[in-house]
């Protein structure tokens, strides 16, 4: 059975018509993504904050201002200094503002979820000007078939050029790292303050972390392993678990 293949005002139709199909499928499916990472980022972000706040609190005991710490020496010597009595500065105790962890742990924790945070934030900003970029890109002309093809190919080169499909992919990366910068935090906290309590949340974040490294590496051994055997036959089932992490592995 033979099949004619269009021609003249036929062929541009049905190109464009092709190319039509192909952007709604592209842009619902990254409208789709950028919608799920801006919901979670919103969500983590307000976890995030909670653990910041309460945590931000810890460097302000450790370092009492100098206006508090004067006042108390005053007071001190009021409540000390009778006639004939020397009194002796240094002999005064210090204001008691301990936090209930040490400075420098305190410090790291702080450094850590606020890294979180930022991170989680410039991925929310991220899916905004993706998710512009994307409804520029899917808006339509009433122009002839031709002109209208003219112009998506145009939009489409710009997309490419630009990187957009790697920014939008960026936008899962900038999350994860939020994440596990956020366990590394909550475990060093816990770890400092009740060990009891931090053996299992350190347990839990390392299978995820072992979790996530194995789903990023895996195809690259893969890969790696089927190019050293040069060989085709027969081939190892194609691993799944492709994602915008392990394509960067892939490519380094």
């Amino acid at each position: 059975m033979e099949h004619k293949l269009p021609f003249g005002e036929e062929a541009s139709t049905r190109v464009i018509e092709l190319a039509k199909k192909f952007d709604k499928e592209t842009c619902e499916k990254w409208t789709e993504e950028i919608d799920t990472l801006l919901v979670f980022a919103g969500l983590f972000s307000a976890v995030v904050t909670a653990f910041a706040v309460a945590s931000f609190v810890w460097l302000q005991l450790n370092e009492p201002d100098t206006t508090t710490q004067l006042l108390l020496q005053i007071s001190y010597q009021i409540q000390t200094i009778s006639p004939g009595v020397t009194m002796n500065i240094s002999a005064i105790p210090p204001a008691d503002f301990d936090s209930p962890i040490d400075h420098t742990i305190a410090r790291r924790v702080n450094a850590l979820w606020f890294s979180s945070l930022s991170l989680s934030v410039i991925a929310a900003l991220i899916s905004i000007l993706c998710k512009q970029w994307v409804r520029a890109y899917a808006l339509t002309s009433n122009l002839d078939a031709l002109k209208a093809f003219s112009i998506r190919q145009m939009r489409y080169e710009g997309l490419i050029t630009y990187g957009v499909p790697a920014t939008i992919s960026s936008i899962s990366i900038f999350l994860e790292i939020s994440v596990v910068l956020f366990f590394i935090g909550l475990v060093s906290f816990t770890w400092s303050f009740d060990r009891l309590v931090a053996f299992p949340v350190l347990i839990l974040a390392s299978l995820t972390g072992l979790f996530l490294l194995a789903t990023t590496i895996t195809p690259s051994i893969q890969y790696i392993y089927v190019a050293l055997r040069r060989s085709f036959e027969p081939l190892p089932t194609q691993c799944a678990w492709k994602s915008p992490q392990s394509w960067l592995v892939l490519r380094f």
